[in-house]
């Protein structure tokens, strides 16, 4: 959150699916491989609403997967991935 200013109450995207949600309620922030040391990095950590993240978890998408819509995001390119 500090990386794009933002604070608990402000309104941001699921990487995912675009659709917006308040920070503390119904975003949550994905280790895109794994937690550990030195992984707490910006190149690491996406948001993600609460089903993806899930699908995340249950290892319905690859890391790899996860790693390109983060990239996309992050160059600006924000479009839909996910339903």
């Amino acid at each position: 959150m500090d990386y794009f200013n933002l604070g608990e109450q402000d309104v941001w995207y699921c990487e995912g699916c675009m659709q917006q949600f308040r920070i503390n309620n119904g975003l949550e922030i994905h280790h895109i491989h794994g937690r550990g040391k030195n992984k707490d990095i910006i190149e690491n950590l996406m948001s993600l609403c609460v089903k993806h993240h899930k699908m995340a978890t249950l290892s319905q998408i690859t890391p790899e997967e996860f790693q390109i819509i983060h990239r996309y995001f992050m160059n600006g390119s924000r479009k839909q991935f996910l339903k």
